[in-house]
């Protein structure tokens, strides 16, 4: 036993002269774990970057955005309107990430009864974005066809959380952090140096 803690004693001495190994394993993760703060150390929420162009001059297509204006005032999305020229650049650039159309006969096709095509573009190359808003236009259309049809709501969901602390992605990210700060002491801090001794032990021998 008395060996065993007079090497780990030398070897923590040498790890401690090393600066490199004091870098690697105490200094990186702590920047690393400060630099991943200042990226998701957010409240973790996601807010939809919605766009809207309303070619429809009827009354149709001003009650849908009042019904998104609602929503983006509960923190769910956030509206960009536009013409589709505008919206769809946007959707390039990537300020938005799914952009609806409204027709120019909305107002009309729903007046005669007739089903309205809505057109929704979204970019593949953001795929987890593009989720997310292609759900939310989905349920926001089943709303409207709900509402269009008169027909009233049976069942209701009432949401209910069960966490009181919200993680965030930097909970996440501290712990990997840390564990690799472990791994990376048990690495420079004893293995690399009774390596170098025996290696030295042959050299002598």
């Amino acid at each position: 036993m008395r060996e065993i803690k007079a090497l780990y004693l030398a070897n923590a001495r040498e790890f401690l002269r090393d600066r490199m190994a004091m870098f690697l394993v105490l200094l990186l993760p702590v920047a690393l774990a400060a630099f991943f703060g200042l990226i998701f150390g957010g409240d973790g929420g996601f807010t939809l970057q919605l766009g809207v162009a309303n070619e429809d001059a009827g009354p149709a297509g001003g009650q849908f955005l009042a019904g998104l204006e609602a929503s983006e005032t509960e923190k769910v999305l956030s509206l960009h309107i536009g013409t589709r020229a505008e919206m769809l650049e946007a959707l390039n650039k990537g300020e938005v990430s799914v952009v609806i159309v409204l027709p120019q006969d909305l107002t009309a096709l729903l007046s005669a009864g007739e089903p309205a095509t809505v057109e929704v573009f979204y970019d593949p190359a953001r795929p987890t974005s593009a989720g997310v808003g292609l759900g939310l236009v989905r349920t926001l259309l089943s709303e409207a066809n709900l509402a269009l049809s008169g027909s009233p709501r049976l069942l209701v969901m009432a949401e209910r959380s069960v966490q009181t602390h919200p993680l965030r992605a930097i909970d996440f990210h501290v712990p990997g952090l840390l564990g690799i700060a472990l791994l990376w002491l048990g690495l420079f801090g004893t293995a690399l140096p009774l390596v170098q001794q025996r290696r030295g032990e042959r050299r002598d021998a």
